[in-house]
């Protein structure tokens, strides 16, 4: 009797080891194997979706051939200059492309697309002033482009955005200006005149939309104005509303 239970005993030791063997080496082998019958014989595995490798952050930019139309681009060092700058130096100019050399500076490659109102300006290539005012900020763009050569203007780009009407000072002396205009909640966009107005007190209406000549500066300027409004803020949005003014300046080839 007593050796019939040890023989037992034995036997379930084995049985437990093997299966312990059996269940390591199926683990190794497979998480998760497959069930041996017969209406699983034909089920493939499904593919595995390995993570995509991590492209490396690019510090270049590659310039587009062609710019949407009423944008501009400015390059330092083959990357996207931001922030602010006010530099006098030598300019060349044509065909939407300015290249800017300044002393102990990088140069500035400057590329841009006129809404196709505009007229291009003329080639030019000499000494000049640039200056960019940036204080944009999540609730929108708010920025300044301005290329002179002494009181004459070359070219502006501006985008401009206030809690009061917007003043820009496009050469010394040469204004363009919103009117103040109400809104409220049943109507809460409203447009806003704008004019320019000369060193010498001339004052040209510009509409918005309809491109614009005046003489400005000692030189002909043409103007065109594609947004200048006063928009009011709704409750959830991000802007927190005011005064926006969108539009270019460029010299024209007129005398």
């Amino acid at each position: 009797m007593t050796t019939h239970v040890h023989r037992t005993a034995l036997l379930a030791v084995v049985v437990a080891l093997a299966f312990q063997v059996a269940c390591r080496r199926g683990a190794d082998d497979a998480q998760s194997p497959r069930v041996q019958h017969k209406l699983f014989k034909d089920l493939k595995a499904p593919p595995v979706n390995f993570p995509r490798p991590v492209r490396a952050a690019r510090d270049t930019v590659d310039v587009p051939t062609s710019l949407r139309e009423g944008s501009f681009l400015i390059l330092r060092d083959a990357k996207l200059f931001e922030g602010n700058i006010n530099l006098s130096g030598q300019a060349t100019m044509a065909d939407g492309r300015i290249e800017f050399m300044a002393q102990n500076q990088s140069p500035l490659e400057i590329r841009y697309r006129l809404p196709k109102q505009l007229p291009s300006p003329p080639p030019y290539k000499g000494i000049a002033e640039f200056s960019v005012l940036d204080a944009s900020d999540p609730g929108g763009p708010d920025r300044q482009v301005l290329i002179r050569s002494g009181s004459a203007l070359l070219l502006a780009a501006v985008m401009k955005k206030s809690a009061e009407p917007n003043r820009v000072e496009i050469t010394p002396g040469v204004f363009v200006n919103q009117s103040t205009v109400e809104v409220n909640a049943k109507v809460r966009i409203a447009p806003s005149r704008i004019e320019a107005r000369g060193a010498d007190g001339t004052v040209t209406v510009i509409p918005v939309g309809e491109l614009t000549s005046a003489r400005m500066g000692g030189v002909v300027l043409n103007l065109f104005i594609t947004a200048s409004y006063r928009v009011m803020s709704a409750e959830g949005e991000q802007h927190e509303g005011g005064y926006i003014l969108e539009g270019w300046a460029v010299r024209s080839s007129q005398p």
